[in-house]
Protein backbone atom coordinates (compact mmCIF):
# COMPACT_ATOMS: atom_id res chain seq x y z
CA UNK A 1 0.00 0.00 0.00
CA UNK A 2 1.37 3.27 -0.81
CA UNK A 3 2.25 6.17 1.65
CA UNK A 4 -0.17 9.38 1.40
CA UNK A 5 2.03 11.97 0.32
CA UNK A 6 2.71 14.82 2.36
CA UNK A 7 0.59 17.67 1.83
CA UNK A 8 2.27 20.53 -0.31
CA UNK A 9 1.77 24.38 0.99
CA UNK A 10 2.59 27.21 -1.01
CA UNK A 11 5.81 28.93 0.44
CA UNK A 12 3.48 31.98 1.15
CA UNK A 13 2.02 29.75 3.63
CA UNK A 14 4.84 27.95 5.19
CA UNK A 15 6.45 31.24 5.65
CA UNK A 16 3.33 32.38 7.89
CA UNK A 17 3.12 29.48 9.92
CA UNK A 18 7.24 29.23 10.84
CA UNK A 19 6.68 33.22 11.75
CA UNK A 20 3.60 32.11 13.66
CA UNK A 21 4.24 28.75 14.94
CA UNK A 22 0.97 26.78 16.18
CA UNK A 23 0.64 25.47 20.40
CA UNK A 24 -1.46 23.30 22.25
CA UNK A 25 -1.97 23.37 25.96
CA UNK A 26 -4.15 20.62 28.05
CA UNK A 27 -5.73 22.37 30.81
CA UNK A 28 -8.10 20.56 33.40
CA UNK A 29 -11.67 21.93 33.13
CA UNK A 30 -11.31 24.00 36.35
CA UNK A 31 -8.33 25.61 35.05
CA UNK A 32 -10.13 26.26 31.86
CA UNK A 33 -12.99 27.78 33.52
CA UNK A 34 -10.57 29.94 35.62
CA UNK A 35 -9.03 31.14 32.37
CA UNK A 36 -12.21 31.96 30.25
CA UNK A 37 -13.65 34.12 33.78
CA UNK A 38 -10.27 35.81 33.15
CA UNK A 39 -10.23 36.55 29.21
CA UNK A 40 -13.31 37.94 28.94
CA UNK A 41 -14.43 38.70 25.60
CA UNK A 42 -11.13 37.93 23.97
CA UNK A 43 -9.79 34.97 22.39
CA UNK A 44 -7.30 32.75 23.67
CA UNK A 45 -4.59 33.63 21.17
CA UNK A 46 -6.19 37.32 21.84
CA UNK A 47 -5.59 36.84 25.67
CA UNK A 48 -1.97 35.60 25.07
CA UNK A 49 -1.23 38.01 22.84
CA UNK A 50 -2.10 40.56 25.65
CA UNK A 51 -0.55 39.37 28.77
CA UNK A 52 2.97 40.46 26.70
CA UNK A 53 1.76 43.22 25.14
CA UNK A 54 3.20 46.97 26.05
CA UNK A 55 -0.11 47.33 28.34
CA UNK A 56 -0.78 43.72 29.30
CA UNK A 57 -1.76 41.65 32.29
CA UNK A 58 1.82 41.06 32.80
CA UNK A 59 3.42 44.19 31.88
CA UNK A 60 1.20 45.57 34.63
CA UNK A 61 2.13 42.77 37.47
CA UNK A 62 5.73 43.57 36.43
CA UNK A 63 4.93 47.41 36.57
CA UNK A 64 2.64 46.74 39.55
CA UNK A 65 5.39 44.58 41.68
CA UNK A 66 8.41 47.72 40.17
CA UNK A 67 6.61 50.05 41.91
CA UNK A 68 5.34 47.77 45.20
CA UNK A 69 9.15 47.01 44.74
CA UNK A 70 10.35 51.23 44.47
CA UNK A 71 7.71 51.58 47.37
CA UNK A 72 9.37 48.59 49.44
CA UNK A 73 12.78 50.18 49.00
CA UNK A 74 11.53 53.62 49.64
CA UNK A 75 9.56 52.99 52.77
CA UNK A 76 12.74 51.02 53.85
CA UNK A 77 14.55 53.83 53.18
CA UNK A 78 12.38 56.36 55.38
CA UNK A 79 12.48 53.15 57.97
CA UNK A 80 16.21 53.54 58.59
CA UNK A 81 16.38 57.55 58.14
CA UNK A 82 13.21 57.52 61.04
CA UNK A 83 15.00 55.17 62.75
CA UNK A 84 18.50 57.38 62.34
CA UNK A 85 16.69 60.84 63.55
CA UNK A 86 15.07 58.55 66.41
CA UNK A 87 18.52 57.62 67.52
CA UNK A 88 19.84 60.91 67.04
CA UNK A 89 17.08 62.60 69.44
CA UNK A 90 16.98 59.81 71.56
CA UNK A 91 20.77 60.31 72.05
CA UNK A 92 19.97 63.90 72.01
CA UNK A 93 17.50 63.99 74.73
CA UNK A 94 20.03 62.03 76.51
CA UNK A 95 22.71 64.32 76.60
CA UNK A 96 20.61 67.03 77.28
CA UNK A 97 19.06 64.86 80.49
CA UNK A 98 23.37 64.58 81.39
CA UNK A 99 23.71 68.22 80.97
CA UNK A 100 20.83 69.09 83.24
CA UNK A 101 21.86 66.48 85.96
CA UNK A 102 25.25 67.84 86.28
CA UNK A 103 24.28 71.37 86.12
CA UNK A 104 21.94 70.08 89.23
CA UNK A 105 24.84 68.77 90.69
CA UNK A 106 26.99 71.88 90.30
CA UNK A 107 23.93 74.50 91.80
CA UNK A 108 23.43 71.47 94.34
CA UNK A 109 27.12 71.59 95.38
CA UNK A 110 27.20 75.36 95.39
CA UNK A 111 24.27 75.68 97.31
CA UNK A 112 25.70 73.23 99.72
CA UNK A 113 28.96 74.72 100.12
CA UNK A 114 27.28 78.53 100.46
CA UNK A 115 25.01 76.74 102.95
CA UNK A 116 28.23 75.76 104.81
CA UNK A 117 30.07 79.08 104.05
CA UNK A 118 26.82 80.59 105.69
CA UNK A 119 26.74 78.02 108.77
CA UNK A 120 30.76 78.97 109.40
CA UNK A 121 30.28 82.87 108.75
CA UNK A 122 27.39 82.06 111.27
CA UNK A 123 29.00 80.17 114.10
CA UNK A 124 31.97 82.51 113.70
CA UNK A 125 29.47 85.88 114.40
CA UNK A 126 27.82 84.18 117.03
CA UNK A 127 31.27 83.54 118.52
CA UNK A 128 32.40 87.11 118.17
CA UNK A 129 28.60 88.01 120.37
CA UNK A 130 29.70 85.77 122.86
CA UNK A 131 33.23 86.75 122.99
CA UNK A 132 31.98 90.22 122.90
CA UNK A 133 29.45 89.35 125.58
CA UNK A 134 32.35 88.09 127.93
CA UNK A 135 34.28 91.04 127.67
CA UNK A 136 31.22 92.74 128.70
CA UNK A 137 30.55 90.45 131.41
CA UNK A 138 34.78 90.60 132.44
CA UNK A 139 34.34 94.53 132.46
CA UNK A 140 31.48 94.88 134.20
CA UNK A 141 32.66 92.49 136.75
CA UNK A 142 35.79 94.18 137.10
CA UNK A 143 34.06 97.64 137.23
CA UNK A 144 31.91 96.45 140.03
CA UNK A 145 35.11 94.97 141.94
CA UNK A 146 36.34 98.77 141.25
CA UNK A 147 32.98 99.95 142.67
CA UNK A 148 33.10 97.75 145.93
CA UNK A 149 36.75 98.57 146.46
CA UNK A 150 36.11 102.40 145.89
CA UNK A 151 33.08 101.84 148.07
CA UNK A 152 34.94 100.10 150.84
CA UNK A 153 37.75 103.16 150.76
CA UNK A 154 35.06 105.42 151.02
CA UNK A 155 33.43 103.44 153.73
CA UNK A 156 37.24 103.41 155.46
CA UNK A 157 37.52 107.13 155.51
CA UNK A 158 37.56 108.81 158.58
CA UNK A 159 36.03 112.62 157.83
CA UNK A 160 35.39 115.54 160.38
CA UNK A 161 33.98 118.49 159.55
CA UNK A 162 33.93 122.19 160.94
CA UNK A 163 33.03 125.86 160.27
CA UNK A 164 35.38 128.16 158.64
CA UNK A 165 35.62 130.96 161.10
CA UNK A 166 35.21 133.62 158.78
CA UNK A 167 32.58 132.44 155.94
CA UNK A 168 31.26 129.60 158.14
CA UNK A 169 31.36 127.18 155.60
CA UNK A 170 32.56 123.59 156.24
CA UNK A 171 35.88 122.45 156.48
CA UNK A 172 36.51 118.44 155.33
CA UNK A 173 38.95 117.38 157.18
CA UNK A 174 39.63 113.57 156.38
CA UNK A 175 42.71 110.40 156.64
CA UNK A 176 43.22 110.99 152.98
CA UNK A 177 45.40 113.65 153.87
CA UNK A 178 48.99 113.20 155.10
CA UNK A 179 48.54 114.73 158.17
CA UNK A 180 45.92 113.09 159.53
CA UNK A 181 47.25 110.61 161.16
CA UNK A 182 50.01 112.90 163.01
CA UNK A 183 48.21 116.16 163.18
CA UNK A 184 44.68 116.20 163.26
CA UNK A 185 43.27 112.82 164.44
CA UNK A 186 45.61 113.18 167.49
CA UNK A 187 44.31 116.91 168.46
CA UNK A 188 40.57 115.41 167.67
CA UNK A 189 41.10 112.62 169.89
CA UNK A 190 42.45 114.78 172.95
CA UNK A 191 39.81 117.47 172.29
CA UNK A 192 36.93 115.22 172.44
CA UNK A 193 38.57 112.39 174.56
CA UNK A 194 36.25 113.20 177.76
CA UNK A 195 32.80 112.81 175.27
CA UNK A 196 30.42 110.10 176.01
CA UNK A 197 26.93 109.11 175.05
CA UNK A 198 23.82 110.96 176.06
CA UNK A 199 22.56 107.26 177.30
CA UNK A 200 25.81 105.19 177.97
CA UNK A 201 25.13 101.25 177.88
CA UNK A 202 28.04 101.36 180.00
Amino acid sequence: MAKPKAKHYPPAYEKYRKAHPTISVVLTEETKKALDAVRGDFSYAEFIKSLFAPDGIFTRIKSEQDKLKSERIAFETQKKNLALEYGKKKQALENERKNLALEYNKKKQALEAERENLALELDEKNQDLENEKQKMIDFYYRKTQILEEEELNLARIERFFIPCARCYKPILFDSTQSNWYIEIKPKLVNAFSGSMHYVCPR
